[in-house]
């Protein structure tokens, strides 16, 4: 089954939307727990690979 991406509804300014891709290979790394404290417009929490513990 492949994850379908969500695209976030909000903008907000110093969205990281823009550069996902080369953050990406950070955020594929297997992980079993993953914090935003900050998740403004959420748009690599809705892309990332999900942990055991979002």
């Amino acid at each position: 089954m492949t994850k379908k991406e969500i695209a976030s509804p909000l903008r907000f300014p110093g969205s990281k939307s823009r550069v996902y891709n080369k953050m990406c290979k950070y955020f594929n790394i297997p992980h079993s727990e993953y914090r935003e404290p900050f998740v403004g417009g959420g748009s690599i929490f809705l892309k990332k690979t999900l942990a055991q513990n979002n």
